[in-house]
């Protein structure tokens, strides 16, 4: 079985808030979350002002505190739709819409998201609590 190459995708470590200016202008797929429950999902030619207007007043996740959460970008020469829908689909975020499903899915579009999702989770910095000794240590 090919896999996706490491380098078609990049998984930036997690970041606070402050942090996150460093991706103005920046395009890719951004992950929110709040400890390790993944609370939204999108893509943005320019993330950071994408990941503002959620918190801005009005917006879907303006009721979050913002310092509190961790962001984690992808970026990739991929497709951001592919990427996007199968992480969502692997997710299923409290504040994103239900992602519908087409029918059934070709034998194709089955592995090339496995693949996807196989490069994604080998690169994310982001843990399964418990899973070390460390993270036994700080509960």
């Amino acid at each position: 079985m090919t896999s996706v190459k490491a380098e078609t995708l990049t998984v930036q470590p997690p970041i606070p808030q402050k942090h996150l200016s460093r991706f103005r202008k920046k395009t890719g797929i951004y992950l929110i979350r709040r400890n390790e429950t993944v609370l939204f999902i999108g893509s943005s030619n320019n993330i950071y002002k994408a990941v503002m207007r959620h918190f801005q007043k009005g917006g879907s996740l303006s009721h979050l505190n913002r310092n509190r959460l961790t962001f984690e970008v992808v970026q990739s020469h991929l497709l951001f739709r592919n990427i996007e829908t199968v992480l969502k689909r692997y997710y299923l975020p409290k504040y994103n819409k239900r992602i519908k499903a087409k029918g059934k899915q070709s034998r194709y579009e089955k592995s090339h998201s496995n693949r996807i999702l196989e490069a994604y989770l080998h690169q994310t910095r982001f843990e399964v609590q418990g899973e070390h000794q460390t993270d036994l240590n700080n509960s």
